[in-house]
């Protein structure tokens, strides 16, 4: 009998481990499938992993679960302050970010994905992403030929699958992986990884996400100084990656449809363009920072969020904003109009929480990831779409597993050598 559960068990943890796969693969495609294949993947792990282990693991892991789902406890929490007339609204958010909850809980609590096999679910994730960049560019070629439109290969037109904004942080998160990959191989030459480099690094530029490009060059920066500094003696590699570098800024220089989309940005501040993208987010933050200040603790309540901000732009005149129905553009503050003071600290505590895991293990990925979706949350509120709320709820729940690990290959070779 027990040896035919442990049979079943591991079946179950085979089929949730391939469902994994899946899952990472296809987040940076349809978004509409996303929750069905979430929806599977967690029933199986749930079944997967017997329930004492579960125990065992949520006593060991219960206060890293309590952080990464305060925010939406605390959303749970708002609701009881919602008018309402306005609780449909709320109930809708909190479907909107029910796998900040349900994710690290189920995931945590088992080692179904562990510190060995999520290295390979970060490949995967990799080929997925760089798939869709590769599609949306076929798709885009095709219209051109169609068209003869330059401008399909830029934005909104060269993002097939979704949101540039969007799209351009799951490449960074891509291009995360592969340079700490690149640094794992001890100046090996992996042409794949140096092929896979370059053709991201380019479509981000295209992708024309002001913040996707300033995320790109900073961690491109980082690189460069990590290489040349600690690591002079890894010729391949550094040799490597200035080609990279290199191929990339003449693809992008070459381009024929170049657009200078951060000179446009500055002038739309020094003129105070309220009807322009950049303009319009000093504004935004500007109205609703003072809405922050008058409930600055517990703010307004999850399902009164939205009304408030509306009617604040429309007290303003703010035509823009309100006929376009606009959040605040800005994760941090959205999270202080709605939950006050008290869910800005709850959302920012996942995001450092990788950086005091760096000073421990000098585990340089789960940083990068905290960064990238930090800084693409100034700029937009990430967490109020399926496709920000999943993929960190996920990814955050799995690179949890390199933080303990010292054997996992996404560790720096620094501490490797000190082993």
């Amino acid at each position: 009998m027990l040896k035919s559960l442990r049979n079943n068990n591991e079946v179950f943890r085979r089929l949730n481990q391939y469902l994994a796969h899946l899952l990472v693969f296809i987040i940076s495609f349809y978004q509409t499938l996303l929750p069905l294949f979430l929806v599977f993947f967690l029933v199986v792990n749930l079944i997967a992993e017997p329930w004492n282990n579960r125990v065992r693991l949520f006593k060991e892991r219960k206060w890293f679960i309590l952080i990464f789902s305060s925010y939406y406890l605390l959303h749970i929490v708002g609701m009881l302050y919602t008018d309402s007339v306005h609780v449909p609204i709320g109930m809708k958010d909190l479907e909107t970010k029910f796998s900040l909850l349900i994710v690290p809980l189920v995931v945590l609590s088992s080692n179904v994905i562990n510190g060995k096999n999520v290295y390979d679910l970060l490949k995967t994730y990799v080929v997925g992403a760089v798939l869709a960049a590769a599609f949306s560019l076929l798709i885009s070629t095709f219209t051109f030929i169609e068209t003869d439109n330059t401008n399909v290969f830029y934005y909104k037109l060269l993002s097939y699958f979704q949101h540039p904004g969007y799209f351009s942080m799951y490449l960074n998160f891509a291009v995360a992986i592969i340079l700490v990959l690149i640094f794992h191989e001890k100046g090996k030459l992996n042409l794949r990884y140096y092929v896979a480099l370059t053709f991201s690094i380019v479509f981000i530029y295209q992708l024309s996400s002001r913040m996707g490009v300033i995320i790109l060059a900073a961690m491109l920066g980082y690189s460069i100084m990590y290489l040349l500094f600690p690591k002079l003696k890894l010729k391949t590699t550094i040799i490597s990656m200035l080609i990279s570098l290199s191929v990339a800024i003449v693809v992008i220089w070459l381009s024929s449809g170049y657009m200078n989309r951060f000179d446009k940005a500055v002038n739309e501040f020094e003129q105070f363009d309220e009807s322009s993208s950049a303009g319009s987010r000093i504004v935004m933050w500007k109205y609703s920072l003072e809405l922050m200040k008058e409930r600055p603790l517990l703010g307004y309540g999850t399902g009164d969020v939205d009304e408030v901000i509306q009617t604040k732009f429309e007290k303003e005149a703010f035509v823009y904003a309100a006929s376009q129905h606009l959040n605040p553009h800005n994760q941090f503050i959205q999270a202080g109009v709605s939950l006050g003071l008290i869910g800005m600290l709850a959302f920012i505590l996942p995001l450092i929480l990788p950086f005091l895991f760096f000073s421990r293990n000098k585990n340089f990925l789960y940083p990068l990831f905290a960064f990238i979706v930090a800084s693409g949350c100034l700029t937009e509120s990430m967490f109020e779409r399926q496709s920000g709320v999943v993929f960190f709820a996920l990814f955050n729940a799995l690179l949890f597993f390199t933080t303990n690990t010292t054997n996992h290959p996404l560790i720096s070779k620094a501490e490797k050598s000190k082993e």
